[in-house]
């Protein structure tokens, strides 16, 4: 028997970002942990998302990833995932 994969939609273009809330009602996502990094946070670049959410103070997001991943930035991430009673990972990185 082959199991059955299914690969997340993927969307790009001005705007899509809009599309967020809707995507999340549709896969069946309440509570996702999104993953950045301080570097995002700082340059305005994941305020993006939370305007897109429209419940800011209500994300779940994990900002601590170190440059270079470890075990160590994995566990918080878990530690923040299982506090934040999330039920998916969405994660946001620049391209560099």
């Amino acid at each position: 028997m082959i199991p059955l994969l299914k690969f997340p939609k993927v969307q790009f273009g001005f705007g899509v970002i809009e599309t967020l809330p809707a995507e999340l009602t549709e896969a069946g996502i309440r509570r996702p942990l999104f993953v950045t990094d301080p570097g995002l946070i700082q340059c305005g670049v994941f305020s993006t998302v939370r305007r897109a959410m429209s419940v800011e103070n209500e994300l779940a997001v994990f900002d601590k990833t170190p440059e270079n991943p470890t075990v160590e930035g994995v566990e918080r991430a878990l530690s923040a995932f299982r506090a934040g009673g999330c039920d998916a990972l969405s994660l946001w990185e620049a391209d560099r």
